[in-house]
C-alpha cells in the first residue's frame, strides 16, 4: 500500500468511524436506557461484573484512569448500590470491589437493549461481512496489542 492509499484509507476510516462508534458504543447510558448511571460508570460496572470482583488498582488501570478516579467511581456505584467494598478475609490490607444483585441487574439490562440496537445493524449485513469484520477486529487487535498499545 502506497503513502497516498494509506492517507486515502485512514481518511476514509475517520469520516466512517464516529458514527460506527456511536452505534456500536454505549454513548451515554442515563440518555439512551434511562438508568441513573454515567458511562464510566457502567464501565466500571460492566467490568465487575464480567470479572465478579476486582481490586481497585485493577480497575483503575483497564479503565486507564487514576486510581483517586476509579475510586470517586466506585464511590458513587456503591452510594447506588450497583457495587459493595469487603475487606479480603485473609489479607486485611486487601479490599475487593464486587458487583450487587442490582449492578448486575442493570448490567444485563443494558446489555441486552444494546444487543438489541447491534442486532438490528448487523441483520443488514451478510454473514460473510460479518465474520469477515470480526476477522478484520481480530487482526487489528493483535496487532495493537504488538504494539503495546491498549
Amino acid at each position: 500500500m502506497t503513502q497516498k492509499d494509506l492517507k486515502e484509507f485512514i481518511n476514509k476510516m475517520q469520516e466512517f468511524h464516529p458514527i460506527a462508534v456511536k452505534h456500536f458504543q454505549i454513548g451515554d447510558p442515563n440518555k439512551f436506557f434511562g438508568f441513573n448511571i454515567t458511562l464510566q460508570q457502567y464501565l466500571a460496572l460492566d467490568i465487575l461484573v464480567s470479572r465478579n470482583k476486582c481490586k481497585m488498582t485493577d480497575l483503575s488501570k483497564d479503565l486507564g484512569i487514576k486510581l483517586s478516579t476509579a475510586t470517586g467511581l466506585v464511590d458513587r456505584l456503591i452510594k447506588r448500590h450497583f457495587a459493595k467494598r469487603e475487606r479480603d478475609t485473609e489479607d486485611r490490607r486487601l479490599v475487593w470491589i464486587y458487583p450487587t444483585q442490582t449492578g448486575i441487574k442493570i448490567d444485563k439490562k443494558i446489555k441486552e437493549i444494546k444487543e438489541n440496537h447491534v442486532s438490528k445493524i448487523l441483520r443488514k449485513i451478510t454473514q460473510n461481512d460479518r465474520d469477515n469484520l470480526i476477522r478484520i477486529i481480530e487482526k487489528i487487535t493483535k496487532v495493537v496489542k504488538e504494539l503495546g498499545e491498549k
